[in-house]
């Protein structure tokens, strides 16, 4: 009756053993849903997770369990892409309103190390990057986004200063003009005087300065030099609430009185 209870209780052990054994330990939804949310951006919430299939590709002493995965985000804000820069200001396109849902599509790599799942994610395609990035994100620049009332205004105000800067140009006195001519060592060289602005040929560059294609003639300082005719570009700037003609690389400029 002994050697009945003993082998009882033997049979007993085993078979809880033999079910301990038998339970598989895989990484649990719950754990890659986790390592989603920390692989996508702060500017995106996981908002539904699920695995479709899961795989032990390893052994029992080296697990490496492959998954398939689908799931929900939705962006946290509005999200922006650049469109183009123009001196320093960056446009950008407005791409995803605040709220938009989006469908994610991955795969998951799960090893075992020191009694803890490491997981490696691929979420396919360009779904995350395509959505665009957070305002705060371009701070270092002065944006506009495009199609924005800010945008108009912008432009606004360009048309206005390029029409007093057109106005600005098309008064100063560049015909006939006298200037003194100085080499880049400051030595006095002659004198140029500007006859014909080929306007057909005039380069604005900045508010403060455009280049002219002009017909010219030049007297040197030395009586030995010729007097001669020629056409250049002249480079015409503002210089201390000044125009000035600069010819030739001078390093000096003549004033437009």
């Amino acid at each position: 009756m002994v050697e009945l209870r003993r082998l009882g209780t033997v049979l007993a052990v085993c078979l809880l053993f033999v079910a301990g054994c038998s339970g598989e330990n895989k990484p649990s939804e719950a754990q890659l849903r986790e390592a989603l949310v920390l692989e996508v951006p702060s500017y995106v919430t996981v908002i539904d997770f699920s695995v479709d299939a899961m795989e032990n590709t390893g052994n029992e002493v080296e697990p490496n369990y492959i998954a398939r995965f689908n799931a929900k985000v939705e962006s946290n804000e509005a999200l922006y892409a650049r469109d183009g820069a123009e001196g320093d200001v960056l446009f950008l396109l407005d791409k995803t309103a605040a709220g938009t849902v989006l469908d994610l599509f991955g795969k998951s790599s799960s090893q075992l190390y020191q009694g803890e799942w490491r997981h490696d994610l691929y979420v396919e395609g360009n779904t995350l990057s395509a959505l665009g990035r957070p305002l705060a994100e371009f701070a270092d620049r002065t944006t506009i986004v495009r199609g924005s009332a800010e945008e108009t205004a912008h432009y606004a105000q360009l048309k206005a200063a390029d029409a007093e800067f057109d106005a600005t140009v098309a008064g100063l006195p560049l015909h006939d003009l006298i200037t003194d001519y100085y080499d880049t060592k400051g030595e006095f060289r002659g004198q140029f005087a500007i006859h014909e602005v080929l306007a057909s040929r005039a380069e604005k560059k900045t508010n403060e300065q455009f280049q002219v294609h002009a017909k010219y003639s030049y007297r040197r300082a030395k009586a030995s030099e010729a007097v001669g005719e020629d056409r250049r570009v002249f480079t015409v700037r503002k210089l201390e609430g000044q125009w000035q003609v600069v010819a030739m690389g001078s390093a000096r400029s003549g004033r437009i009185q």
